[in-house]
């Protein structure tokens, strides 16, 4: 997947942000205001915070706080189920190293800020966090938080502490360093060339503790088709069709989505239209996509189908899909997508 112009962050890490902040009875809806957000607008998670966002916040988190080793804190907030599929992919892996491996292959789906590289060895194995986006003051604060999800994650998979895992942490020790020992439970090293943790090959070979083949599968479906969905360029075109597919059910408008962009609706057609589409047309495939999808994959009703569609009832379903393939949906879910077999004619 081709990194995104603007690297960005799913919502749940500005939320996970913001019910610290609660917590500790600070006013986080005015630290969300300052830098364009609010509550409303994280609780929609086909919205991602892009990074630029995301350093500011962290940055007026820290001045509120007056905790500049927040990012520790952040980071122990993050359980394995707030990461989504990529969570449920990991938790559900045979092994540690396959829920790594998940990870490692499915990151972009919850930051395209930085992607993790896996260097595997005879006895060790390194995973390095590379950084994509300058989170200038930030961004101590932020690999502190990533660190310590990521050690979390194995922590709570192997369900006990991992003091084998070595880390690499790439700044001065600071005056709090004493509080990683505690926080990661390994060994940590200062000053080191980039953020990565070290594990034998003993640990990535430990079952998890809430192993699952199917629901594994599942998730990892669902991570892939997401990753297949996600934009690998910059057009305008693509962009509202990966926006489209985010959602599921409640579509936005031409008017939102044109204000999500920064430009007026007639701009926006314009500029589809240049991409040789129209706005209704994007729709129109994505809906149909996902009628696909339901069909062949769920048992859902065709009332569920409809309205994750957006659609009023099914009688307008059943329009739009005999407009858009020329049978029913019915007939569609019965041959599985696939023409039926010819009947051969009684003697």
């Amino acid at each position: 997947m081709a990194t995104p112009a603007r690297p960005n962050f799913h919502p749940t890490y500005a939320k996970l942000l913001h019910a610290l902040l609660l917590g500790q009875g600070h006013d986080a809806d005015a630290l969300l205001a300052r830098v364009g957000l609010s509550a409303a607008l994280l609780r929609d998670n086909d919205r991602m915070v892009d990074a630029a966002r995301m350093r500011d916040l962290i940055v007026l988190a820290v001045e509120a706080t007056r905790c500049p080793s927040i990012g520790l804190d952040f980071g122990l907030m993050a359980q394995v189920s707030m990461h989504g599929p990529v969570g449920y992919a990991a938790a559900a892996s045979a092994t540690l190293g396959q829920a790594v491996e998940a990870v490692t292959r499915f990151i972009g789906l919850r930051s395209t800020a930085f992607r993790l590289d896996l260097h595997a060895g005879r006895a060790r194995t390194e995973l390095v966090v590379v950084e994509l986006a300058d989170m200038g003051v930030a961004r101590q604060v932020l690999l502190e938080a990533v660190v310590k999800i990521l050690a979390r994650l194995l922590q709570s998979l192997a369900g006990r502490a991992c003091p084998e895992v070595r880390y690499g942490l790439p700044w001065a020790a600071p005056a709090w360093s004493a509080r990683y020992a505690d926080c990661l439970g390994g060994t940590c090293r200062f000053d080191a060339a980039r953020l990565s943790l070290t594990m034998p090959a003993g640990l990535l070979d430990s079952a998890c503790m809430s192993s699952d083949a199917g629901a594994h599968a599942a998730a990892r479906e669902d991570c892939e088709r997401r990753l297949a969905l996600a934009p690998s360029g910059n057009s305008v075109s693509e962009l509202v069709r990966a926006r489209l597919r985010r959602c599921d059910g409640n579509y936005p408008t031409l008017a939102t989505l044109a204000a999500e962009h920064a430009r007026s609706p007639r701009t926006l057609m314009r500029q589809l239209k240049a991409d040789g589409c129209c706005y209704q047309a994007l729709l129109d495939e994505v809906r149909y996509e996902r009628a696909r999808w339901c069909l062949r994959h769920t048992e859902a009703s065709m009332e569920i189908i409809a309205a994750r569609l957006g659609l009023q009832d099914t009688s307008n379903f059943s329009r739009c899909f005999r407009r858009w393939s020329g049978g029913t949906p019915s007939e569609f879910r019965r041959t599985a997508g696939r023409p039926p077999q010819a009947v051969a004619p009684s003697a």
